[in-house]
């Protein structure tokens, strides 16, 4: 009867969409499930210790306001028996927007240098002015500030204050500080420098 050919066909309709409400469910929950997994692999790779050859590096306080925005209370990286800690470190890239670019930065900079560790050998030194490989660009706007930068070596010790790269185009920088000193620096000096490496060669004013 017209009845149960429109009932059979209404069966086969519900059926069918109900299929294919579970695929899509099945699917979507799949997904968020990776991305779940992922989320929390990658928060943890960023907040335990990993070693790449001599270098170990272990990070503390690690939080993260987003996926490109990351902060640490410290970050502490050993090779030989020199220590470099860094103090509130902050990591921001945004690839949108007027406020596009990478920023970097710490408020503290220590170093401690190891003049006991394993020799390296010495590498005769390069003729010419340096030369910068032609591919190395500033893609994306680059600021990286350090408050301050503390550098012991045996009995000699340096400080500097107010350190700051900026990239200015894709294949010029310039690095400044505002105040150095330490051994055999008689008085307290600063820095202003522009590199511009578009050329062959490495170009500094």
């Amino acid at each position: 009867s017209a009845i149960s050919i429109i009932l059979g066909k209404l069966k086969r309709i519900t059926s069918t969409f109900v299929g294919t409400a579970v695929i899509a469910t099945a699917i979507v929950g799949a997904l968020a499930l990776c991305a779940w997994f992922s989320y929390v692999m990658f928060k943890t790779y960023l907040e335990t210790p990993h070693t790449y050859g001599d270098t170990k590096v272990t990070p503390f306080g690690h939080h993260m306001d987003g996926p490109v925005t990351h902060s640490w209370d410290s970050l502490q990286i050993e090779n030989n028996g020199t220590v470099v800690t860094l103090r509130n470190v902050a990591f921001d890239l945004s690839i949108l927007g007027d406020d596009k670019g990478l920023k970097l930065g710490t408020n503290e900079v220590d170093v401690n240098h190891n003049m006991e560790g394993p020799e390296k050998p010495k590498t005769p030194p390069a003729n010419g002015p340096p030369t910068f490989p032609s591919k190395a660009k500033f893609y994306l706007p680059v600021n990286a500030d350090v408050g301050k930068v503390s550098v012991t070596a045996g009995d000699k010790h340096w400080e500097v204050e107010g350190l700051s790269l900026r990239s200015e185009g894709l294949q010029q920088a310039s690095l400044g500080a505002k105040k150095i000193s330490g051994t055999n620096v008689p008085q307290d000096a600063s820095l202003r420098l522009k590199a511009d490496f578009s050329g062959n060669n490495v170009s500094l004013d």
